[in-house]
């Protein structure tokens, strides 16, 4: 436009951003052998505008699914503006038939999901392979590898402790837990399911006021935690901490009674409690079952 041209200081702030518009324009060239996307792809173009419907259905090439449209609105290069309503309302139009395209819940989908995850929790296969193979790397973070075997001890011994110490040869009863994602995080998990709990993920930016409030409405008899962490549940009622820092293993070790009987757990029992980000308000609850675990 004139008026930008005339102005120098705008003109100098803009005219390099679209310079480089144009060279990337001019010189993109697409990566070969690039696989393309699963999803569909929706083509909008405007009457006026220099791109032809040809060039619209190219876009079908690049999407494995299919191409929705083209659609070709009244107007030029910014029909976006000018035909903002009906576009929105064909955008709208087309992800509400792509949703209900999808299957309603994963038993639903054709996906083939493995037999396995009807018949054995997530912690029975890991313990079957802990059988097998009990030198095998199971997980691995920045401090330490872990091996299947020592998986399974650390597992067993934790689900001993929280079942001995803190539920009594209850099942279903909630234990809250955050720490920071590592090896400790994983074996604190399968050993909760392990103990026929219920994990109660309480993520570290949830402030102590708010984890008060969701261990409270859950019901959370236990929490395990870090020890940066433990003060979030200082305040809970009726929530015992169990706080495990360096060498936890051998410090329940001490203590633990691996021959205690750990209450029968079933793929459909209720294992885990997790909470929406909150960003469009208070967190909410989604609850999983074992099954739930394995996908």
């Amino acid at each position: 436009p004139a008026a930008l041209a005339a102005d120098a200081g705008l003109a100098g702030a803009v005219l390099p951003a679209l310079r480089a518009d144009f060279e990337v324009y001019e010189t993109y060239i697409p990566e070969a052998g690039r696989s393309p996307l699963s999803m569909p792809i929706t083509a909008l173009g405007g009457e006026d505008d220099d791109i032809s419907r040809e060039n619209l259905e190219a876009w079908s090439v690049e999407t494995s699914s299919r191409l929705l449209g083209p659609e070709v609105f009244p107007g030029g290069h910014f029909f976006v503006d000018t035909r903002r309503a009906e576009v929105l309302a064909t955008v709208a139009a087309q992800l509400e038939d792509t949703l209900r395209a999808l299957p309603r819940s994963v038993l639903a989908s054709t996906a083939e999901v493995p037999e396995v995850c009807a018949q054995e929790t997530l912690q029975d296969v890991v313990l079957a392979i802990a059988a097998q193979r009990p030198d095998a790397e199971a997980i691995v973070d920045e401090r330490e590898r872990v091996t299947y075997g020592e998986l399974a001890y650390r597992v067993r011994l934790l689900a001993a402790t929280l079942q001995s110490q803190y539920l009594k040869g209850q099942a279903q009863q909630v234990v809250a837990l955050t720490m920071p994602h590592d090896t400790t995080y994983i074996t604190c998990m399968l050993g909760i399911f392990q103990a026929a709990g219920i994990l109660l993920v309480i993520e570290a930016h949830f402030p102590e006021g708010l984890c008060k409030e969701i261990c409270e409405e859950s019901g959370a008899v236990a929490a395990v935690a870090s020890e940066a962490h433990c003060p979030k549940f200082a305040d809970v009622t009726g929530c015992q901490t169990l706080v495990l820092e360096g060498n936890w293993v051998a410090t329940l070790a001490q203590s633990a009674k691996l021959d205690v009987e750990l209450p029968a757990v079933n793929v459909q029992d209720t294992c885990i409690l997790m909470m929406t980000s909150g960003t469009t308000g208070r967190p909410k609850t989604i609850a999983g079952t074992h099954f739930f675990t394995h996908l």
